[in-house]
């Protein structure tokens, strides 16, 4: 046993350092207070914006050495930290990963660290322009993303861990020359998605129906499930949404905990309006979902054989770098449509044709139907900000770096409004989440100018945020691990509805279910 201990020791070494890349073999890099190591995911953003901050910041402290060593591999970055300062040298990751996990397991993380990641409350109180601080240009969303509780000194005290220099803004983006050649409008409500704008799309597709439907995707990577998270945020509230990740629910105006949370229905209903999405029996998505690549099924929404497809701000950008094909497509982003089982909340709207009428009203479109009350109007205007950002992975510094003061000094200058500038520029138009103090917006294209004209300031809840999925493992929907698979699944006989989903969920998700999850937590 012992032996085998040594071995495996020796071989999660090996696999840390050898997954740094260029920080962990080849050339001798200096591990001291004035190199700064970073560790960055090299995604569709490309990193063109990342070597012009090193160079602007070596300017400014040339006595600092910024070193930037790409990463293409997922999946690596908590064995690393893990591994601790004697093995991984890195002191500032950009990572695409989630993380969340070592923060909520606190000291448990490493031995002799109380959190793993350094405090970045001395970046986050960084005045930058506008006499503001970082933290105080951040949205309420953003700031519970980073927000993470520890014990110090006998008291419980919260420090913000992470930054998030990239809007990962996303939604359902649309082929905006074919809307326009085919004459469809954007739908504001998943009624008017699916019966109208599908309906037509499938029409007008008729003769080639089985390469040609409104959505392409690919189950793969099935960035579909982005829009269940928003849905049900619409329909719930982004309170009531982290009461269900903090296991709290409401009975007779009486905060409880416990399994009834599974009984939320907003889940329910976001299931439906996405099952219609992708599953075969609706004939909304390609016939291809299955077996294409993220890049194929992209391609096919920038040739114009599907009109939509859910994916992120990053696309355009992605399809420039890594395919000259297709990368001119005239692609924007809509606004989420409202999910339409929102009006069981709003008595003053009884439809879904009214419904709409609001939703343009709130748009600044139209005027507001009659009899429709003001409380109800804000119901929708709460739903219409709710956005989808992924907050897994971002920006943090290992407790244990030895050149933390300077990777802080370098994260300042990220926040600044002339970094704002060169990040905009670089990365084709896209704002740092709490700075969009942007004066040049020449890089800006199109598609860029259409995400922020439709992105909300309301987060859909992260589950990983919180203990009770991030550590105790909990499901949304208990007994189901892949709904994408189940829903659009080409065996018939193998696929599940969404209401099956949800009776499965209230069938597995016993008292006994909510107390384990509990204990693995370390919540009791």
């Amino acid at each position: 046993m012992k032996n085998k201990t040594i071995v495996s020791l020796l071989l999660t070494a090996t696999v840390a350092v050898s997954s740094l890349g260029g920080i962990g073999c080849g050339a001798k890099v200096k591990d001291d207070a004035n190199t700064v190591q970073v560790s960055v995911f090299n995604g569709g953003w490309g990193l063109d914006w990342l070597y012009a901050a090193e160079r602007e910041f070596e300017k400014i402290y040339p006595d600092v050495d910024i070193v930037i060593d790409p990463q293409d591999l997922l999946g690596q970055i908590a064995n690393q930290i893990k591994s601790g300062p004697s093995v991984n040298p890195v002191d500032l990751y950009f990572a695409s990963e989630d993380v969340n996990s070592l923060l909520l397991m606190g000291s448990n993380t490493l031995a002799g660290y109380n959190m793993v990641f350094e405090p970045l409350d001395e970046v986050y109180d960084y005045v930058v322009n506008d006499n503001k601080t970082v933290r105080e240009k951040c949205s309420d969303s953003l700031l519970d993303a980073v927000t993470f509780e520890t014990e110090e000194n006998g008291e419980t005290v919260s420090h913000e861990y992470i930054m998030h220099f990239g809007n990962g803004a996303a939604g359902i983006i649309y082929n905006a020359d074919k809307f326009q050649e085919l004459n469809i409008t954007v739908p504001r409500t998943t009624d008017e998605l699916y019966d109208v704008t599908c309906a037509q799309i499938s029409e007008k597709f008729s003769n080639d129906a089985l390469t040609k439907a409104a959505f392409t995707e690919s189950i793969r990577t099935a960035y579909s499930q982005y829009m269940f998270n928003v849905w049900w945020t619409q329909y719930e509230g982004a309170d009531n949404v982290k009461n269900f990740f903090n296991g709290i629910y409401y009975k007779d105006g009486i905060k409880r905990y416990g399994n009834k949370i599974f009984e939320q229905k907003g889940r329910l209903y976001a299931l439906e309006a996405y099952e219609k999405m992708i599953g075969p029996d609706y004939k909304n998505a390609h016939t291809n979902i299955n077996s294409m690549t993220y890049m194929q099924a992209q391609q096919v929404l920038m040739n114009g054989t599907c009109l939509m497809m859910v994916n992120g701000n990053w696309l355009e950008n992605e399809m420039k770098i890594r395919t000259d094909s297709g990368s001119s497509a005239n692609i924007k982003m809509m606004s989420t449509p409202i999910i339409s089982k929102i009006i069981e909340k709003t008595p003053s709207i009884p439809d879904d044709e009214t419904l709409r009428a609001v939703v343009s009203y709130v748009d600044g479109e139209g005027s507001l139907p009659d009899n429709v009350t003001e409380k109800d109007v804000e119901t929708i205007r709460a739903a219409r900000d709710v956005k989808y950002n992924n907050y897994a992975g971002g920006t943090f510094i290992p407790a244990y770096s030895n050149a933390k003061e300077n990777a802080k000094r370098f994260l300042k200058y990220l926040c600044s409004a002339e970094f704002a500038q060169i990040f905009f520029d670089k990365t084709g138009g896209n704002f740092i989440e709490f700075n969009e103090d942007i004066t040049d917006m020449t890089a800006a294209s199109g598609f860029m100018k259409s995400v922020y004209e439709t992105q909300g300031k309301t987060t859909a809840p992260y589950q990983y945020r919180y203990k009770m999925a991030g550590l105790g493992g909990m499901l949304v929907f208990p007994g189901t691990v892949n709904i994408p698979s189940w829903f659009a699944s080409k065996n018939a006989e193998d696929r599940k509805t969404p209401k099956q989903i949800y009776d499965r969920a209230l069938e597995m998700g016993t008292e006994e279910y909510f107390n384990t999850v509990l204990k693995t937590a370390g919540l009791i």
